[in-house]
């Protein structure tokens, strides 16, 4: 269970820089092929990023963490792999949602109709936006 629970911590002393870290998921059957082009992705940079993946494969959910990309280059390289998790019919969020990071992403993964289904049940549930206001709906 140390191992398990210190891995995260291990990934970030690793990276020279903060990982840049996303929790996607990807139909079982693309999970090879991404993972490949992840790799390709990665090599193609030219400041060295290194990709290192884990999670729950049976589901198709992945940690995926950028070691090594500097500052600048962190929001267009998330940006390429979200594009790519989006291109196979993924999620861009998994088990730890969409949240402020990613909120712009919700319209783009999954649609106008089911973002506004989604801000409809938020607004019936929390009419006065008391619940994580501004993490999802600004």
């Amino acid at each position: 269970w140390e191992l398990r629970e210190r891995h995260t911590e291990t990934i970030a002393r690793a990276s020279t820089t903060v990982p840049v870290k996303l929790d996607v998921t990807i139909r079982r059957r693309d999970l090879g092929q991404f993972i490949e082009d992840l790799d390709a992705v990665a090599a193609a940079v030219s400041f060295g990023c290194r990709p290192v993946v884990f999670g729950h494969a049976a589901d198709g959910n992945l940690h995926v963490n950028l070691l090594d990309v500097p500052l600048p280059e962190q929001a267009a390289l998330a940006r390429r792999v979200l594009e790519m998790v989006i291109a196979r019919g993924g999620s861009v969020s998994a088990e730890h949602g969409i949240g402020r990071d990613k909120r712009d992403w919700l319209a783009v993964a999954r649609g106008d109709a089911d973002v506004a289904v989604m801000r409809a049940i938020k607004n019936a549930v929390d009419p006065d936006n008391r619940l994580n206001p501004g993490a999802i709906f600004p």
